[in-house]
């Protein structure tokens, strides 16, 4: 993955090389959650078939909160984001920007937190009741998202968390002090939010060893065409797949507007 971001920016090491810096630079084994995660068996049909979403709270007491979402099939990571709140405008806005530039998922799975509620609304909304559009559940079963914050924290976020602990542990950030926040936030937010997409976009061009070394992207790209080919051969006749888009049947703010909080 290292070298693939590499790449994206236009440099180009040897492999030898390049694993003789990683070596030096390398995350310790104590590194939080750096214990390995035995796989589940995991099968959806194709890209766009189910996405995963979640957010993720190990820099809630800075104030910060990082957005994020997984596709099923090819694993490629629609947006991931750091914000500042968690309410479910903040998650729709996200969502929303994602599925002009991807595509609208058949379905998506988040765990029960209620700044998924616009999402889910828009969701059962446009694809229909009774076919799981929206899937809730313990964060244990949203698999393919939680697998993504522990690569996140140990290629991406872990320095920011490290440097933070210092910080309080010297005296120089107390986290009860809102103007001290107001300056992290300032300070802070832009490279880390710098940092998150450059591992998104290093990330979606990663090849997977189990994938036959394809790319996310590949992945979904080739799923996409081979769902196409499928379609057009009629073995999804009467079905309706992926490929059907949320244009023919509403846009995300028009469905949006007629939601009510209770």
């Amino acid at each position: 993955m290292f070298k693939r971001y590499l790449v994206s920016q236009n440099v180009l090491l040897k492999q030898k090389r390049l694993r003789s810096c990683y070596l030096d630079v390398r995350i310790s084994e104590n590194a939080p959650m750096s214990y390995r995660i035995h796989r589940r068996v995991y099968h959806v049909r194709s890209p766009l078939t189910l996405w995963h979403i979640d957010g993720h709270h190990k820099f809630d007491k800075y104030g910060f909160i990082i957005h994020g979402a997984i596709d099923g099939y090819s694993r490629l990571i629609p947006y991931i984001s750091l914000e500042d709140n968690d309410n479910s405008e903040t998650v729709a806005g996200l969502f929303e920007k994602s599925v002009e530039e991807w595509g609208y998922p058949a379905s998506v799975r988040s765990d029960l937190g209620g700044e998924n509620v616009l999402v889910a609304y828009f969701m059962i909304k446009v694809r229909g009741v009774n076919r799981n559009s929206f899937r809730t559940g313990k964060s244990v079963h949203n698999q393919r998202v939680e697998r993504l914050w522990k690569d996140a924290i140990e290629r991406c976020t872990i320095t920011f968390m490290e440097m933070f602990q210092e910080m309080q542990t010297d005296g120089l950030l107390d986290v009860d002090s809102e103007m001290d926040l107001l300056c992290l936030h300032m300070v802070a937010y832009d490279v880390i939010q710098r940092s998150l997409q450059a591992f998104k976009n290093a990330w979606n061009c990663h090849p997977i060893r189990t994938e036959q070394h394809k790319s996310p992207m590949e992945l979904y790209i080739s799923g996409l065409n081979q769902l196409m080919e499928d379609e057009e051969q009629g073995k999804f006749e009467g079905q309706v797949t992926e490929l059907i888009q949320v244009k023919i049947i509403g846009s995300f703010s028009t469905v949006l507007s007629n939601f009510v909080f209770l």
